[in-house]
């Protein structure tokens, strides 16, 4: 974990990282890539998953959709 803390401090990341130890969230969510994107509305219904990179402008897009659900 203090590879991950480092790298995201380095990148300026302040949203919360899922550190999968034992991957079991691979399993149930069958990730298939990294990195994967997981966006959730405030209901808990997964809306989309996204597979690859995201670039910031791309994510606050999405961000945004979720908001109007």
């Amino acid at each position: 974990t203090d590879t991950v803390q480092a790298f995201t401090k380095k990148l300026g990341i302040t949203f919360p990282i899922g550190m999968d130890f034992y991957g079991r969230a691979m399993t149930e969510y069958r990730i298939t890539g990294f990195p994967s994107h997981f966006f959730i509305d405030k209901e808990g219904i997964l809306r989309e998953i996204r597979i690859g990179s995201m670039n910031e402008a791309t994510m606050r897009e999405k961000i945004k959709k979720l908001r109007s659900y």
